[in-house]
């Protein structure tokens, strides 16, 4: 996990700009989509590891603790870099580092996942008659 532990600095530095955030996003967003199939499992927690960070850059989320929006940002730029302890390239293994560190995160962050998705899937008119209280 020395790798993956690398890139919490990198998340660090992401998360308080948020155009590097979105961009994040985007590249996880097409890479997890060009190996579905890898990801099959996992796909629908990538997918709001995502919108999450795309929420968050926008400031439309932030009910999240920073260590869990760190994580995240972390497990996404794993995703990205093709060299890390397995590389991307290796035929039949060289996904299974990324998926690993992918589910660690998601064991991380779950309850935090769970409560952003609950915010992401309640209509607008209520998240916002919530904020003003």
């Amino acid at each position: 996990m020395r790798p993956f532990k690398e890139h919490f600095k990198k998340a660090e530095r992401i998360i308080k700009k948020a155009s590097q955030a979105r961009d994040t996003a985007r590249q996880a967003e097409d890479k997890i989509e060009k190996n579905k199939g890898v990801f099959g499992k996992v796909k629908h927690q990538l997918s709001l590891f995502v919108q999450l960070v795309k929420d968050y850059a926008a400031g439309n989320y932030r009910e999240i603790p920073r260590h869990s929006i760190v994580a995240v940002v972390a497990a996404l730029i794993y995703v990205i870099v093709p060299i890390d302890a397995i590389p991307d390239f290796v035929p039949g293994i060289g996904l299974l580092d990324d998926l690993s560190v992918i589910t660690f995160v998601i064991n991380r962050v779950n309850k935090d996942l769970v409560e952003y998705e609950i915010w992401k899937n309640t209509p607008v008119e209520q998240n916002e008659s919530e904020a003003a209280n």
